[in-house]
């Protein structure tokens, strides 16, 4: 093959009998009102993935580790500001001989108002920053988790129609 004589790792996959059960939680609560009627916000997300070859209950290769989001958000009519961690806990349960991925906790912060809104289509103008304390995570269900990491501190800027 060609790409083996340049040095490329190729790789060729095949399917199992595979078990797979987990979870995914999200949610907010109020926490309280102020007196220009904005609110202040507790959020989360979880989520959990099992995953195995049935024949020998060997892990599934690439399977994403338990990960914790926590945040704080206010919104007032159409301006809203939230604060959030996500941890990713360690996935030491691996088969594509790579070894465990270690796990990581990254900080986020983002502002955004509504500029437009008719019916349900709303559009928004938003500053998000990601990894603020730039934090290097590697993905552990990444071909290339061991060369490339997650992205370092960054910030978007833009806008988000929903509709």
């Amino acid at each position: 093959m060609l790409f083996r004589s340049l040095g490329t790792p190729c790789y060729e996959y095949s399917g199992v009998k595979a078990r797979l059960y987990g979870f995914e939680l999200e949610g907010k609560k109020v926490l309280f009102k102020t007196t220009e009627s904005g609110l202040w916000m507790g959020t989360y997300k979880a989520d959990y993935t099992f995953g195995e070859d049935v024949s020998n209950s060997a892990p599934l290769p690439r399977i994403a580790p338990m990960r914790l989001t926590l945040g704080l958000a206010y919104q007032q009519a159409s301006f809203s500001a939230a604060l959030d961690v996500l941890h990713a806990f360690s996935q030491n349960r691996y088969n594509d001989n790579k070894g465990p991925t270690a796990g990581y906790t990254f900080y986020g912060a983002s502002i955004s108002n509504r500029i437009f809104s008719q019916g349900y289509k709303n559009l928004y103008w938003f500053i998000r920053g990601e990894n603020l304390t730039n934090v290097q995570g590697f993905s552990s269900t990444s071909i290339l988790r061991d060369v490339v990491p997650l992205p370092g501190r960054n910030i978007k800027i833009g806008l988000r129609l929903n509709f």
